[in-house]
């Protein structure tokens, strides 16, 4: 006889029951006993103590001890790390044995019983979900084709799991989709370094010690990455200069030697106002610019290069493109050499002139420089200031720091990744700090560190893997369609001009309704697929509204390793403590379940999970560095960014993986990450080099704040990683419920105090939940934490006022660019 489960009762009612019980003495267990009491006498062993290690998305590395007693998991505790200064643990670490027992964790398949949503479910055996979702599977493919089935993962575990579905799909032929998060840093910086920052834009945390000046723009690690936060306070007391910018006074604002607050969505504008004053003082480095980036080469007035070519040599042929086949034309690009005062290609040059160079055989020509100072030409501070927010003398201070205190470091994250257009400004704070030189140097870096050595791991090979014969699979379907297009995919049955019908999903490693922009409009997609499938630990949002449910093993019951991280430089190794309780079963196991069922048992790398890890760790780069995986389940940690155990300088070598070599600052096509089904309206003179739009939403001046005026920024809460934690109670008496936080003038004008209740709104939905003053908030503005789900609202969910929409050159959710309206709840509303 089947059982069926779902919550009877919120967290909300939860935690208040709770605090009502300890205030009337109820919970008398609790209170200290003392009388009749007797010394103990039994012995209390000594805790086993596992390695473990901490595989969240903040990526921020931690290593753990894992305590056992009596064969249970006790309480964790920072383990000591061959450099101790990245030895940290924070409270979620310490929380992990309330993740592992928890009493909402899935303890067995089940399927639906009731409407998706309603959280009814029916236990059945592993058996009988496998063979339901192949099945379905089956008919789907000899139906409609294998990119009928959908895989979408995210990063909810970042050891293997993050890539073992990805193998599943590959296999089968399905459709990957992620959740198009944090997408607009690579867009950007792709194109300008050769990749998405294929180890790291950042040097590592330690090296922020020989920085003059951080500069934190568009990140707030005191709560999103805790681990990097405690390297800028040890700098900042050996006299480094910490400034901030950023649109509200958060708590990493705090720790500031100067805050600088920004109107949102502007960044790119200010960034080109800074390297405006820049160059007007000649603070700009150009031996770094003719040495290191494409800044001399030049362009033609109808916006292409001038190469070798146009001055009559003819291209020869290179080596085959290792994805067509066909050899690699040869083309070099040109540059005005100063001393030979003629255009040669830039390897020839001796001394490349930046700007005012003459016609090249009668062609007029500017450099990429040149461009990049004819578009800051218009962002002069006073201009500047009018966008920004930011006043012209600060403007002009700020300069003044990059060009007269350095090295610099621009630590950025993804505070500005959420917006319309953001990827203009990531280029812009990038070309800012190139074109100073910070970059590859001891205490200078510009860019993201949130980027993962990649480079090193056998990342392709799992997710293209080869049978037992040495064949490899079929690999996933060529089209991965944006998913703020799958209702219009199931309305028209096509993408991108092509049949592509859509039948059945798998989430897994990821929890999109609780955490994903547009959640009306993905609700709406996610009911027209005939199955939904969902692999997870706990009853989450998107769990609820699944067909069958399949629960995963903890963190602690597998054996894993996590080098995704962007704090530690250590590869860390996480020892298997106990078996998965319950029924529970690790993702490689559950994937090799399907596809034996599916037919293809023939894939040794599924076999185990040694096998599996084998095969990530199967790499020269490694073996060069000496890092095996034998090896790691030994020492439990390796340094894996640097072989020489020094500390790693991004980019240290110059070496960059553009087509030229070089840093590139200008591109004849726009990198466009993906084109809508509705085709492109990229504006590709305006997209070649640094440029600002404003948001769509977020923008002052913007349509939507006609009718909507206030801007909703969203902000992680310290106690969660998006969604995860979220059933951990001692932290939730920390953070008990979403609030929004308010401007105290904004909420006088509308007869709003603390504590009051009150809806946001927009015309794609509402939420209700109580409000807070924070002065910290700029007028008009209001910020509101990510990663509560539904039954957390007091009504409706926040996740209903973002749009799903994209800004059509990169692919990516914009969690920030949100117009809403605010109005108090009178009591009995």
């Amino acid at each position: 006889m089947g059982e069926s489960t779902s919550r009877g009762f919120t967290r909300r009612n939860f935690i208040k029951g709770a605090a009502l019980l300890t205030a009337t003495g109820a919970l008398a267990g609790c209170a200290p006993q003392t009388e009749g009491m007797q010394e103990a006498t039994t012995e209390v062993k000594p805790d086993e103590i596992y390695c473990g290690s901490c595989r969240g998305a903040c990526m921020q590395g931690c290593q753990l001890n894992v305590h056992v007693r009596d064969g249970r998991v006790v309480r964790t505790s920072a383990r000591e790390l061959p450099d101790s200064r990245y030895t940290r643990i924070c409270s979620k670490g310490l929380t992990q044995p309330f993740r592992m027992y928890s009493s909402e964790r899935l303890q067995y398949p089940m399927k639906r019983v009731g409407e998706r949503g309603e959280g009814k479910f029916e236990r059945i055996s592993w058996d009988e979900a496998i063979q339901t979702i192949t099945d379905n599977w089956k008919k789907n493919i000899e139906e409609f084709g294998p990119a009928s089935n959908v895989k979408c993962t995210n990063g909810g575990n970042l050891g293997a799991p993050t890539f073992v579905w990805s193998t599943l799909a590959a296999i089968l032929g399905m459709t990957s989709v992620g959740t198009d998060f944090d997408a607009a840093w690579s867009t950007a910086g792709t194109p300008m370094l050769g990749g998405p920052d294929m180890f790291r834009a950042q040097n590592e945390n330690a090296d922020l010690l020989n920085s003059k000046t951080i500069v934190a723009w568009g990140f707030n690690p005191v709560i999103s990455h805790v681990q990097t936060m405690h390297f800028i306070n040890e700098a900042r007391e050996n006299g480094t200069k910490f400034i901030v910018i950023d649109p509200v006074f958060s708590p990493t604002a705090q720790f500031a030697d100067w805050f600088i607050p920004i109107n949102a969505g502007t960044d790119a504008a200010l960034a080109m106002s800074v390297l405006n004053v820049v160059v007007e003082n000649g603070w700009h480095n150009e031996e770094f610019l003719k040495a290191h980036t494409e800044a001399p080469f030049l362009i033609k007035e109808d916006g292409t290069f001038l190469r070798m070519s146009d001055l009559g040599v003819e291209p020869t042929e290179g080596d085959p493109n290792p994805l067509t086949g066909e050899p690699t034309i040869i083309d070099p690009n040109v540059v005005w050499d100063e001393d030979a005062q003629q255009a040669v290609a830039y390897a020839e040059a001796k001394n490349p002139k930046l700007s005012k160079i003459p016609q090249v055989e009668g062609f007029t020509v500017k450099t990429e420089w040149e461009v990049i100072v004819e578009r800051i030409a218009e962002y002069g501070p006073d201009a500047a200031s009018e966008i920004t927010g930011v006043p012209a003398d600060d403007i002009r201070e700020l300069a003044r720091v990059y060009g007269e205190e350095g090295p610099v470091n621009t630590y950025n994250i993804y505070g500005f990744n959420h917006y319309f257009n953001a990827h203009q400004a990531y280029r812009a704070v990038n070309t800012l700090g190139f074109a100073l030189g910070y970059i590859g140097v001891q205490g200078g870096a510009t860019g993201s560190g949130n980027g993962e050595p990649y480079g090193l791991y056998n990342v392709v090979g799992v997710s293209m893997p080869k049978d037992a014969d040495g064949n490899y699979c079929q690999g996933t379907s060529p089209l991965s369609p944006p998913v703020s297009e799958f209702n219009e995919i199931f309305d028209t049955g096509e993408y991108q001009g092509q049949p592509f019908p859509l039948k059945s999903i798998v989430f897994a490693v990821i929890n999109p309704l609780g955490t994903n922009t547009g959640r009306e409009y993905m609700l709406e997609w996610i009911n027209k697929f005939e199955l939904v499938v969902v692999a997870d630990m706990v009853m989450s949002e998107t769990a609820k509204y699944a067909d069958i449910l399949l629960p995963v093993a903890y963190w602690f019951e597998v054996e894993d390793a996590l080098w995704q991280s962007t704090n530690s430089p250590f590869v860390l190794w996480q020892d298997k403590v106990c078996d998965p309780l319950y029924e529970s079963k690790s993702d490689r196991e559950m994937v090799k379940m399907l596809v034996d069922a599916m037919g293809y048992s023939n894939f040794p790398l599924l076999e185990s999970d040694d096998a599996y890890q084998q095969a990530i760790f199967d790499t020269d780069a490694l073996r060069q560095s000496g890092i095996t995986l034998d090896k790691l389940k030994q020492e439990k940690a390796l340094r894996h960014w640097t072989a020489d155990g020094s500390e790693f300088i991004a980019y240290k070598n110059y070496t960059f993986g553009t087509s030229s070599g070089l840093i590139s600052l200008y591109q004849e096509e726009p990198y466009v990450a993906y084109v809508p089904n509705s085709g492109s309206n990229v504006d590709a003179e305006r997209e070649r080099s640094v440029a600002w739009t404003p948001p769509k939403e977020a923008w002052i001046n913007s349509e939507a704040r006609k009718t909507f005026p206030f801007h909703c920024i969203s902000e992680r809460p310290r106690t969660r990683t998006h969604t995860q934690w979220q059933d951990v109670g001692y932290l939730n008496e920390l953070y008990p419920e979403p609030v929004c936080k308010i401007n105290p003038e904004d909420a006088s004008e509308l007869g709003i105090v603390e504590g009051d209740t009150v809806r946001l709104f927009n015309d794609r939905g509402s939420v209700v939940m109580r409000a807070v003053l924070h002065a910290g908030a700029p007028r008009k503005t209001v910020t509101v934490p990510r990663g509560f789900e539904m039954d957390e609202f007091i009504e409706g969910h926040f996740g209903n006022l973002s749009m799903h929409e994209y800004d059509g050159i990169s692919r990516n959710q914009v969690f920030l660019d949100c117009a809403i309206d605010i109005e108090k709840i009178e009591e009995g509303e």
